[in-house]
């Protein structure tokens, strides 16, 4: 038998509510989990609601499969809460709901579901010191560790990457700037950009580990990525930004954003899945 559970979004009147049943795992390690990451915007609880009664919530809407007789509708957004604070509706064991922007919830007649709200569990500073520790042994252990990744950005939020190991990053940055294979015009003006004098004689190649040695020094002398980024061509600017920018201190939803939106919308506790290795 599933354990049921009632999904409902507040409409924009702040009076009605549209609701679905859910028929399997509405537990919040199941429909909780699956609300939160991955239908945690208005949009995409909408198209829930209208998708209507479901045997179970996947992350892909359309893998939902739809129950045969669907009841999903609008109803008082009073009602609703009644249903949640009551065991009235005695085949329903959880009751989830979206408000202003936020999912809340409750088990069945155990209280008030808009003064619960639905989030993640995580301990911010010891995932910081967790991940850094991993990292300083990728490098240890001479394993490239891929800077363009969600948890290299996350790490970035007060340790930038760079930082890691500076000779380890320098090594990568040479090389991708190397493997660019900038035109010999493309060359010039980033070097005259650099204000570096250089003869014309010298190798492609030699006068691009210049250019990188030149913003790496740049980046280690402070001026770092905030002064850095949006300076050079596309190509240049995206190494830039991989390498030494960091990611949560300058991030940018619409909206001001925190480390702990951050970290909720980018399921913290499996963060190290994004390591590319």
């Amino acid at each position: 038998m599933g354990t049921r559970s009632w999904i409902a979004m507040e409409t924009d009147s702040g009076y009605y509510v549209d609701h679905i049943y859910c028929h399997y795992d509405g537990c919040v390690e199941g429909v909780g989990y699956t609300l939160l990451q991955y239908y945690n915007d208005p949009e995409s609880v909408k198209k829930l609601m209208k998708h209507g009664d479901i045997r179970s919530l996947k992350k892909d809407l359309n893998q939902c499969e739809k129950l045969e007789v669907d009841e999903s509708g609008k109803m008082l957004l009073t009602e609703f809460l009644n249903f949640a604070e009551s065991n009235e509706l005695g085949d329903i064991e959880y009751f989830y709901l979206y408000s202003k922007n936020r999912w809340h919830y409750c088990k069945a007649s155990e209280g008030y579901i808009l003064a619960q709200e639905l989030s993640f569990n995580y301990n911010k500073e010891k995932l910081l010191e967790e991940a850094k520790e991993y990292a300083l042994k990728q490098f240890e252990n001479n394993k490239e560790l891929c800077l363009d990744t969600n948890l290299a950005k996350f790490l970035n939020y007060d340790w930038e990457l760079a930082y890691i190991n500076q000779d380890k990053a320098y090594e990568l940055f040479e090389k991708e700037i190397v493997d660019l294979k900038l035109s010999y015009k493309e060359i010039k003006d980033n070097l005259e950009l650099l204000d570096v004098e250089f003869e014309e004689k010298l190798s492609d190649e030699y006068l691009s580990k210049i250019i990188a040695q030149k913003i790496f020094e740049l980046y280690l002398e402070e001026e770092r990525s905030v002064n850095l980024v949006g300076i050079f061509d596309e190509k240049i600017d995206n190494l830039i930004r991989k390498y030494f920018f960091s990611y949560t201190e300058n991030l940018s939803f619409g909206e001001e954003a925190t480390l702990d939106k951050f970290v909720k919308e980018k399921q913290i506790d499996l963060l190290k899945a994004y390591f590319g290795e």
